[in-house]
């Protein structure tokens, strides 16, 4: 936790820019500005919301998750989107949900997809979670020959968010 204590200040509008950037130190997102209103001579405590969730996606080679893949027409290739549960103490509601297009060629090989949702598998800390906690919807672009993915994830402050950091 850092803290940054900023005093006698006229009334008025400022922006706070942490001059490192982002706190977040695996990738450099560059600066994380805050507008804050000053009313009154009153303190007031300001969370730093600088580290946003992040998603790593991974192409099934072999038995190893790999960041590539060669693949061959008909090859079947699997993937994953993989994030951290953000911390959602400081928020009143949370959306949280995954997007991913495949690209022209690649087909939603999926054979429980019904209208515009595909089967997906979601996972927190290893477990699985309820099939009723997120919708798993595509949609194909006929004219680009691409689909998108969304994996939404519902209500996901009220169930998931003592899962922080998993």
């Amino acid at each position: 936790t850092y803290t940054a204590t900023i005093n006698n200040l006229s009334y008025g509008y400022y922006v706070v820019s942490p001059a490192a950037g982002s706190t977040d130190t695996t990738t450099k997102r560059g600066t994380d500005a805050m507008l804050l209103n000053v009313k009154n001579s009153t303190p007031v405590k300001q969370n730093l919301k600088s580290t946003y969730p992040t998603i790593q996606k991974t192409v099934q080679n072999g038995n190893e998750d790999s960041t590539h893949n060669s693949a061959q027409i008909g090859d079947t290739v699997k993937f994953k989107l993989a994030s951290t549960v953000p911390d959602m103490a400081e928020y009143t509601n949370y959306t949280f949900k995954f997007t991913d297009t495949l690209s022209k060629g690649l087909t939603l090989n999926n054979t429980a997809a019904t209208g515009n949702t595909f089967t997906a598998v979601v996972k927190i800390d290893g477990t699985v979670v309820n099939t009723g906690d997120y919708t798993a919807t595509f949609t194909k672009n006929t004219i680009s020959g691409t689909t998108s993915l969304e994996v939404n994830m519902t209500d996901f402050k009220t169930k998931h968010q003592h899962d922080a950091g998993k």
